[in-house]
């Protein structure tokens, strides 16, 4: 609880952008907006089964996952704003959600984000009107790796192998992890890394926010100092300033290996009955049987045992 409270203070609570910096494909959007954009939306009058109108906001705000029918936590617990001085907000908070949810099935998710939307306005904190961050979902990640792909002249193959070797390999595979960040609005040559907005990305990323910022913060400058390139200072930084399970490369490399390694190995399965092989495929085809838990932790983490972790700390 204090930390939640430290957090309010530092102003990290809401995620801003400065309006100078370009935002490349940085959404701002507020739950007032997308409750707007929702009535717009939803056909009246409402159905027998209730409203979908909270489902709706939270799916326009990207702070709802369908892959996982979850709410994600970090990112839509920005539009609101605790009382610096209630004690006990996130408890009050944590037992109407267990309430509410308790006997629910998560297929009905009308009812669930309704349950959100309830609990985070009459327990969490006060609804504000300023635009936070929209994380940026798989599709557009997709979408800013093929850009920077075709931007480079990197092939499918190229950018196969620079992710497996986590960009590192070269300085064109160092200059497309780059690129990727910049377009994702998470990194200028001016001002480094943006931390608050890649924490909000990956959705807090199961660890302390505060702890997040600064132990990262001071790796990023004494790589800087020791970086003649930017791109070079990129790769080191993603590599080894952030936890294990955390950071750009958490969300990078299951988006980048994932589709491509299907499409290789699929590929390479129809030449080999033309005996024509890939031995760069089979190789690796191991590591891609379950890629997306082996290389991303918030896949890995349960609804209910966010209750234990930090994520759900920073509602």
């Amino acid at each position: 609880m204090n930390i939640l409270r430290l957090l309010v203070g530092l102003g990290l609570a809401a995620v801003t952008v400065n309006a100078v910096a370009p935002r490349h494909k940085i959404v701002l959007k507020s739950l007032q907006r997308a409750q707007h954009e929702c009535r717009q939306y939803l056909p009246e009058p409402v159905s027998e089964e209730g409203t979908c109108e909270a489902y709706c906001e939270q799916l326009v705000l990207r702070s709802w996952s369908t892959a996982t029918s979850e709410l994600l936590y970090i990112p839509y617990g920005r539009h609101f704003k605790p009382d610096c001085t209630d004690l006990h907000n996130l408890n009050r908070t944590l037992d109407c959600l267990c309430t509410r949810l308790a006997k629910t099935p998560v297929e009905n998710v009308c009812y669930w984000a309704s349950a959100h939307w309830e609990c985070y306005r009459d327990q969490f904190g006060a609804l504000i009107d300023t635009p936070q961050i929209a994380p940026q979902p798989e599709l557009l990640i997709r979408d800013t790796i093929e850009q920077c792909a075709r931007i480079l002249q990197v092939s499918d193959r190229e950018l196969l192998v620079y992710a497996s070797h986590r960009f590192t390999l070269s300085s064109k595979s160092r200059a497309l992890q780059r690129c990727i960040l910049i377009r994702q609005g998470l990194y200028t040559d001016e001002t480094g890394p943006n931390l608050d907005l890649m924490y909000v990305q990956g959705n807090g990323y199961n660890v302390d926010e505060v702890d997040f910022i600064i132990k990262v913060s001071k790796c990023v400058d004494r790589v800087q100092l020791k970086c003649s390139d930017n791109s070079t200072m990129v790769t080191r930084v993603t590599n080894k300033c952030f936890p294990p399970g955390t950071g750009p490369l958490d969300y990078l490399l299951p988006a980048i290996l994932a589709p491509i390694a299907k499409t290789s190995i699929d590929t390479e399965r129809f030449e080999t009955r033309a005996t024509l092989r890939n031995p760069l495929v089979e190789l690796m085809a191991p590591l891609f049987v379950s890629l997306p838990y082996a290389l991303s932790a918030r896949r890995r983490t349960s609804r209910w045992s966010l209750e234990q972790t930090n994520a759900y700390t920073f509602l």
